[in-house]
């Protein structure tokens, strides 16, 4: 082969060493299987790391389909290219770079791990040396942690005398990928992003393949919609197979207390709506704050701060010393899961209706986040109001600590409805 006028690729029983000019103990094929790459004194060292991934039986969501997408598109004899996956651990990066690992190893094609810091020459010889194979960067920001030596490698990557490779990188962000990859399809046709929250879809189709109770469905829908950022698939099926058995949530959230995953959410009495019943038109200009606060699963106090006007110059949006703002604590107790929801009345500066329900709680529906805008007072000096935005509000069903200051849950904000956009502060 031609190569071995430049290159010989020296077989041991662990191990091979690519360098040049060496004559002995050659090989012409390089064995299908996963090689760690590294330098060593005797030249490149690639080391026999395991004949393929050890892979779960069960995927979940989009997988497979990428995985076909990918393997469709990659030809032996045709230009290399290039696959970018990004996200947080444990979010499925891994398992799909594996996955396609083990079917380059199908085609009796070798996997390539780069662990360790090595250039664009060195990776660069291995290739020659190998042809078609699948060379893989996990964690690329961990292995080449400055920017510049990770823009070193643009030269491999863009190298057009290479057939048949295809390259994978891993990172846990995708600010670890030069803007010389990103957007660049001809180099790395696959940017792939793993959202930071777990889809509904995508946890139906792992329940369902897991064979969760269909009693503990809205336990777990609650866990994703609560979580977010923090559950990965890593935790989220941990918890369901640490949990196989189980009666009930409760159960659930008590296996959960010890293992080292987000805490599994226990019903509880929490404020699903706030409504407000009638507002006095000398009152209609200035907004209102609700807010909560869990003692315990079956006891709360409500908080209802309401503006009455603003002051010349400024208006505090919290309650405090200012007399302007109004304060009211409502404090309910005892209630019994068996009622499943109780309707409050409570008359301010406004009328409000504040519904309760028994449940896991993870947000309060059509609640309106605070906004400020600023508007000329008559001394011609700026004053602020309350101005008006639509979201949904996020509460945590366990301690009422997500959203507020202490373990404060901020629940709704009223504000003038004037037509103008509010500016948000």
């Amino acid at each position: 082969m031609d190569r071995k006028a430049s290159i010989s690729i020296n077989n041991f029983d662990n191990h091979m060493v690519i360098r040049m000019n060496d004559e002995s103990n050659l090989i012409d094929h390089v064995p299908a299987m996963v090689y760690k790459a590294s330098i060593g004194r005797p030249g490149i060292i690639m080391v026999k790391d395991r004949p393929n991934f050890t892979l779960p039986q069960l995927r979940f969501g989009k997988h497979n389909a990428r995985v076909k997408q990918i393997t469709a598109s990659y030809d032996r004899f045709g230009k290399s290219n290039g696959v970018l996956l990004h996200g947080m651990k444990g979010s499925g990066k891994s398992l799909l770079a594996e996955e396609l690992g083990n079917w380059m190893i199908a085609q009796d094609l070798p996997v390539i791990m780069v662990t360790e810091p090595m250039g664009a020459e060195e990776l660069g010889i291995i290739i020659k040396a190998i042809g078609p194979c699948m060379v893989y960067f996990d964690e690329f920001g961990k292995v080449y942690d400055e920017k510049p030596a990770r823009e070193r490698l643009l030269s491999l990557f863009s190298d057009t005398s290479f057939q048949g490779v295809m390259f994978v990188i891993t990172g846990n962000e995708s600010e670890e990928f030069s803007d010389y990859l990103v957007y660049r399809p001809q180099r790395f046709r696959y940017n792939i992003g793993f959202g930071s929250t777990i889809d509904l879809d995508t946890l139906h189709d792992i329940m369902a393949k897991m064979q969760v109770s269909e009693h503990l469905h809205p336990a777990f829908e609650a866990y994703v919609k609560r979580e977010g950022g923090k559950l990965n698939f890593d935790s989220l099926l941990c918890v369901i197979r640490e949990s196989a058995g189980c009666k009930d949530a409760l159960e659930v959230a008590d296996v959960c207390e010890i293992l080292n995953v987000p805490d599994f959410p226990r019903m509880s009495w929490y404020v699903s709506n706030v409504e407000v019943t009638n507002t006095p038109e000398e009152y209609a200009g200035f907004g209102y704050h609700v807010m909560t606060m869990r003692h315990s699963s079956s006891d709360l106090t409500i908080k209802v701060n309401e503006a009455r006007k603003a002051k010349d110059g400024f208006m505090s949006l919290y309650p405090g010393p200012d007399p302007e703002l109004k304060e009211g604590l409502l404090s309910i107790e005892s209630l019994a899961e068996s009622e499943g929801k109780r309707v409050i009345e409570y008359q301010g500066y406004r009328g409000f209706r504040i519904t309760l329900s028994y449940g896991f709680g993870h947000e309060v529906a059509s609640a309106s986040l605070m906004a400020t805008e600023t508007f000329e007072g008559s001394n011609g000096g700026k004053r602020l109001g309350m101005g008006r935005s639509h979201s949904e509000a996020v509460i945590d069903s366990s301690n009422g600590e997500r959203g507020g200051a202490g373990n404060l849950s901020d629940l709704a904000f009223g504000s003038r409805d004037n037509g103008q956009q509010p500016r948000l502060m």
